[in-house]
C-alpha cells in the first residue's frame, strides 16, 4: 500500500514535470510564433522600402538624364553667349578706337570720309553713302562702293523712302533680313538696309546709309545698338568739325582785320613817332634852352625823361649881376600829358621870374596863375632856389617837392619843403629859407624819380640807398656826383626802364 502510493506519488510529480515542460514549450512555440508574425512585417517593410528605393534609383536616374540635358543645354547658351559677348567686345573695341580716331579729325572732308571708311567693315555692309543738310533737307555728300547715278535712279527709290522715313522719324530704322524688303530691286539689289541719324539734340546733322548686297549678310538687333554709338559720337564730331571750320574761317577773317589794324596802327605810330620827335625838339628848345653859364659856378645836369618827352622842367636864369635863379618843377603822370603841363609852367614862369619877387613870393604867384587849370586835375612840385654870388648865400622855397641837398664841408644838410605843391589850392603862402653856399660847398637838386624806382624784384631805390651815396660823394665833383648816382640808380634797375621822368642838377663854385 505504501509502495503504490509512493509510486503514485513519483508519478503524479513526473506528471507534474512533464507538464511543466510542456507548458515551457508550448510558450516557446507561442514565442517563436510571435517571433515569425514580426519577421514576416519586418520582411514587408523591407520589401517595400527596398521597392520605394528601386523606385527613387529609377526617378534619380532619369532626373540624372534630364540635368545632363539640361546642362548640356546650358553649356551650349553659354558658349553661345560668350561667342556673342567677345563678339560685342571686339565691335565695341574697333567703335571706341575710331571714335577716338574721329574727335582728333578737324577737317570736315577728311572726316566724313573717314566716317564711311571705318564703318563699313564693322557692320559688315557692302555701301554706304552720308547724307548732309539742314531744315530736312539733305543730299548724298559722300558715298561708299556707289555713284550718284545709281542713287538717283529708279533701282534706289525704295532706299531713298527709308532714308526720308529716317529723316522724318529721326530714329534709326533696320530691315535686317532680305524677307523684310519688300521691294529688293527698288533698293538698289540691297538685301538689307540700316539707316541712322547724325543727331546733336533735336537737329539732324546729317543721315548716315548701310546696307548689304550679299544675301547671307542681315544687321542683327547687336548691329542697330553698335551704330547708334558710333552716330552719336560722329554726330559730335561733326559738329566740332564744322565749329573747327567756322573758328578757321573766323581766324582768316579776324587774322586779316588784325592785319589790316596792324597796318594802321603802324602808320598811326610812325605818325605819333613823328609827332613826339617834333615834341621832344619843341621840348627842348622851349623847356631846355641853352643858357649862358653864369660866371663862377659849375651847373652839371642829367636830364632822363621816362618817355621821348616828360614833366620835369628846369630853368636857369641870371636875374641880376651877382643872382642866379634856378627852378626844377615834376608836373604829375608822364609823356603827352605831363609834357603840357611843363608848357603852361614854362609860360607862367617866363612872365614871373624876372620880376623884383623872392622865391616864396614867386611861387605864391605861380600858384595863383597856375589854379585857373585847376579843372586838369594836375599837379607839380617845385623849388626856385637863388644864390647870391656876392653873400654867399642861398635862399629858397618849395612847393611839395622832395627835400634837396646842401654839402657843407663833412656835413649834409636837407632843403626841406616851405609849402604845399602847386594845383592844390588857389591861395598859398610859401616860408623862405636862407642857407649860407661857400666855395666849398654843392648843390643837389633833383626830382623824385631818382629815389622812388623799383626794379623786376619790386625792390625800391629808396632813401637808404641814397643817403648812404650820398656819403659816398659828398666830396666829389658836381659831375662825379651826378654821374655816379645816375649810374648806380642804373645798376640797380638792371635794365629795366625808368618809371617815372629823372632830373639831376649838382651846383658848385668853380675850382680857382
Amino acid at each position: 500500500m505504501d509502495i503504490d502510493q509512493q509510486s503514485i506519488q513519483e508519478v503524479q510529480k513526473e506528471n507534474q514535470k512533464l507538464k511543466n515542460e510542456l507548458d515551457e514549450l508550448r510558450k516557446i512555440v507561442d514565442l517563436y510564433e510571435h517571433a515569425q508574425e514580426i519577421t514576416r512585417s519586418e520582411l514587408m517593410v523591407a520589401k517595400e522600402t527596398i521597392s520605394a528605393h528601386d523606385n527613387l534609383l529609377h526617378l534619380t536616374s532619369n532626373e540624372r538624364k534630364e540635368a545632363r540635358h539640361t546642362m548640356d543645354a546650358f553649356k551650349s547658351i553659354q558658349s553661345l553667349s560668350q561667342e556673342e559677348l567677345l563678339h560685342k567686345n571686339a565691335t565695341l573695341q574697333k567703335i571706341l578706337t575710331i571714335n577716338n580716331e574721329i574727335t582728333s579729325i578737324p577737317k570736315k572732308e577728311v572726316l566724313l570720309s573717314y566716317l564711311l571708311d571705318s564703318i563699313l567693315p564693322v557692320l559688315k555692309a557692302s555701301r554706304g553713302i552720308l547724307f548732309l543738310g539742314k531744315d530736312n533737307h539733305f543730299s548724298p555728300k559722300y558715298l561708299k562702293n556707289i555713284t550718284k547715278e545709281e542713287i538717283f535712279s529708279v533701282r534706289f527709290s525704295y532706299a531713298l523712302k527709308i532714308v526720308r522715313r529716317t529723316i522724318k522719324e529721326k530714329k534709326l530704322i533696320s530691315l535686317p533680313k532680305k524677307g523684310q524688303i519688300l521691294e529688293t530691286l527698288l533698293c538698289g539689289n540691297a538685301n538689307a538696309i540700316i539707316c541712322a541719324p547724325l543727331k546733336k539734340g533735336e537737329e539732324i546733322l546729317g543721315i548716315l546709309y548701310l546696307d548689304s548686297t550679299d544675301e547671307h549678310t542681315s544687321f542683327s538687333a547687336q548691329d542697330a545698338e553698335t551704330l547708334e554709338i558710333f552716330t552719336a559720337q560722329a554726330a559730335i564730331a561733326i559738329q566740332n568739325s564744322n565749329l573747327y571750320y567756322d573758328l578757321e574761317k573766323e581766324v582768316v577773317i579776324r587774322t586779316k582785320k588784325l592785319s589790316e589794324a596792324y597796318e594802321k596802327i603802324q602808320y598811326l605810330y610812325k605818325e605819333i613817332e613823328d609827332d613826339l620827335l617834333l615834341a621832344k625838339r619843341i621840348q627842348d628848345t622851349l623847356l631846355r634852352q641853352h643858357f649862358q653859364k653864369p660866371d663862377f659856378l659849375n651847373i652839371h645836369i642829367e636830364y632822363n625823361p621816362m618817355a621821348r618827352i616828360g614833366g620835369d622842367f628846369y630853368d636857369i636864369t641870371s636875374i641880376s649881376e651877382n643872382r642866379i635863379r634856378i627852378l626844377l618843377a615834376d608836373a604829375t603822370g608822364h609823356g603827352i600829358q605831363a609834357a603840357l603841363i611843363t608848357m603852361l609852367i614854362k609860360g607862367i614862369y617866363d612872365r614871373l621870374k624876372s620880376d623884383e619877387l623872392t622865391v616864396n613870393e614867386l611861387l605864391s604867384k605861380i600858384c595863383e596863375e597856375y589854379y585857373v587849370y585847376s579843372k586838369l586835375n594836375a599837379f607839380f612840385s617845385a623849388i626856385v632856389l637863388d644864390i647870391d654870388l656876392s653873400e654867399n648865400k642861398i635862399y629858397y622855397a618849395s612847393a611839395g617837392h622832395p627835400e634837396q641837398i646842401l654839402f657843407q664841408g663833412d656835413e649834409i644838410k636837407y632843403l626841406k619843403s616851405t609849402g604845399r605843391m602847386i594845383g592844390l589850392l588857389k591861395s598859398v603862402k610859401y616860408r623862405i629859407e636862407e642857407l649860407s653856399f661857400s666855395p666849398t660847398d654843392k648843390i643837389l637838386l633833383y626830382t623824385d624819380g631818382l629815389t622812388e624806382e623799383f626794379n623786376d624784384e619790386d625792390l625800391m631805390f629808396g632813401d637808404q640807398m641814397f643817403s648812404n651815396l650820398l656819403e659816398e660823394y659828398k666830396f666829389s665833383s658836381s659831375q662825379t656826383l651826378s654821374h655816379g648816382l645816375l649810374t648806380n640808380l642804373t645798376n640797380f634797375m638792371k635794365g629795366k626802364k625808368l618809371d617815372d621822368d629823372l632830373s639831376i642838377l649838382a651846383i658848385e663854385y668853380l675850382s680857382n
